[in-house]
């Protein structure tokens, strides 16, 4: 303290430095809150008490995902959800409706009225699978109607085992769809090959 005045005389310290708050301000946000020095003040009794301001900037960081933007889908995947059902579920769902089917024709001379209602009831279960499955491609479910159109059911139904969620916009095939892809082509050309073999054999 001045002899001469009852002031308090503050004195500028060039540097400034981070100290963490020791009051705990910082619970908070979940971070330690700094404070910065910038000047101390000179006290009756002599010593140096730093004054504190409070620094602006935040120690929050920000978590991809966590209450933020959602996180965008992966690339191979397509941009949107087209429901429906899968290849997996489609083409396990056929192979069902098709055993359906042969049962349906071993029992037509027996007992005809029970075969034919269980035929109704297998070709309503076909025609769900084959909606959900254009809708999940990104097909307008009319086109399940070449169902009952010859050679035209036999593309849509490769059409189906074939493409992956979103084909109809994305127009391209994953891993899986060109293995399925591969298959169906060798299947069709065995069975074309096996036919020639046994119309040349007749001769």
């Amino acid at each position: 303290m001045c002899p001469k005045c009852s002031s308090v005389l503050l004195v500028r310290v060039p540097e400034v430095y981070s100290t963490t708050d020791p009051r705990g301000l910082g619970e908070a946000s979940g971070a330690p809150r700094t404070s910065q020095v910038t000047s101390r003040s000179l006290q009756p009794d002599g010593s140096l008490r730093p004054k504190l301001r409070p620094s602006t900037s935040s120690g929050a960081t920000h978590t991809p995902g966590a209450g933020g933007s959602p996180q965008s889908r992966p690339a191979h995947l397509p941009a949107r959800r087209y429901g429906g059902i899968g290849r997996a579920v489609y083409f396990f769902g056929s192979f069902a409706a098709n055993v359906v089917g042969v049962v349906c024709i071993a029992y037509a001379e027996s007992a005809p009225v029970g075969a034919f209602l269980l035929s109704i009831g297998d070709l309503a279960c076909a025609f769900a699978l084959v909606v959900n499955r254009l809708k999940n491609i990104g097909m307008n479910g009319w086109w399940s109607l070449l169902m009952l159109v010859p050679v035209a059911n036999i593309f849509l139904g490769v059409r189906c085992l074939v493409c992956p969620e979103g084909y109809q916009d994305t127009r391209k095939l994953d891993t899986a769809g060109k293995a399925i892809a591969g298959i169906v082509v060798g299947v069709f050309a065995l069975l074309i090959l096996t036919l020639i073999v046994a119309a040349l054999s007749r001769r």
